[in-house]
């Protein structure tokens, strides 16, 4: 162990220094990193720096140049389609049933864009975690318990990316179905269209119907947006078929990984949206960090 050595230190052209791992701090760290390699000596196990993915964004930040037409700051734009209507009062129980009583209050909403992407700056996809001057923190499934009510506990929500009869599908459990051929997603102005006002005169069948229509809405919009854009992935609507079922699900896992998997993306400077709950990633930093509440 006493002759374990790091690797050679040599000086990146982006004024950063490279291990053979990514780019490291300059700075202090970087001149002391230049006489190691001058010098032709190892790295000592006590002084290794934080080393960052050079495809990070932040890189292109303290790189100070420009990459794909962005500057040094980048306002990433959301993938969030707000159901944007209150669900009709016969709706509630089944959407308390479900698990989704909660988050069926979020109709619409104010998006800090600016805040998103300074977090976004500070993720490090190494340890799914916000690295902060002050330490590291991150958004748990706690945090969607509380802010969303979700179901935490359950099934994972798993499904398959081809449905074999997408009409007949959507026929069953929605009442009706956009096109008799081929499709793997619902568009949201489909579901607003054909759900939006539901009949005085609906049974419990008909209620049911519209149930799942506005939590695939919730699901594609708000919840787990993606590159789908302005669609929701027929993925999830099997999982709707027994409302009763549904809350067996773990709905917040769910939400929670998206998230993860968007900010991990968008890390990367070609990025220039963000998809997951992002009403979830705000909540969470005006919470827990109130200094940021702008007043």
């Amino acid at each position: 162990m006493a002759n374990e050595q790091w690797p050679k230190v040599t000086v990146a052209d982006s004024g950063g220094v490279s291990d053979g791992m990514g780019v490291v701090e300059a700075g202090a760290e970087q001149r002391r990193a230049r006489g190691w390699a001058e010098a032709g000596a190892a790295r000592p196990r006590h002084a290794a720096p934080r080393v960052f993915c050079c495809k990070h964004f932040v890189f292109f930040i303290w790189a100070r140049v420009s990459a794909i037409g962005l500057g040094p700051y980048r306002a990433l734009k959301g993938r969030v389609n707000s159901v944007g209507f209150q669900p009709d009062e016969r709706l509630i129980p089944y959407l308390e049933l479900a698990g989704f009583g909660s988050a069926a209050l979020i109709r619409t909403f104010d998006l800090r864009y600016n805040l998103i992407s300074a977090l976004v700056e500070r993720w490090r996809p190494e340890t799914h975690t916000f690295h902060l001057p002050c330490g590291e923190c991150t958004v748990t499934l706690e945090d969607v318990a509380v802010q969303l009510g979700l179901p935490i506990d359950g099934n994972a929500i798993t499904g398959i990316s081809s449905i074999s009869r997408p009409a007949t599908l959507c026929n069953e459990l929605l009442g009706r179905s956009p096109s008799q051929g081929k499709f793997t997603s619902l568009r949201f102005s489909w579901l607003h269209a054909n759900f939006k006002h539901l009949p005085s005169t609906a049974n419990e069948r008909e209620v049911m119907q519209a149930v799942r229509a506005y939590i695939m809405h919730l699901i594609g919009g708000v919840l787990m947006p993606d590159a789908n854009g302005s669609k929701v992935h027929l993925m999830y609507l099997p999982l709707l078929s027994n409302l009763h079922n549904t809350r067996s699900y773990s709905w917040g896992s769910a939400v929670l990984a998206i998230l993860y998997r968007e900010l991990c993306r968008t890390t990367n400077p070609s990025a220039v949206d963000i998809g997951g709950c992002l009403i979830l990633l705000q909540s969470w930093a005006l919470y827990r960090m109130p200094f940021l509440v702008e007043k």
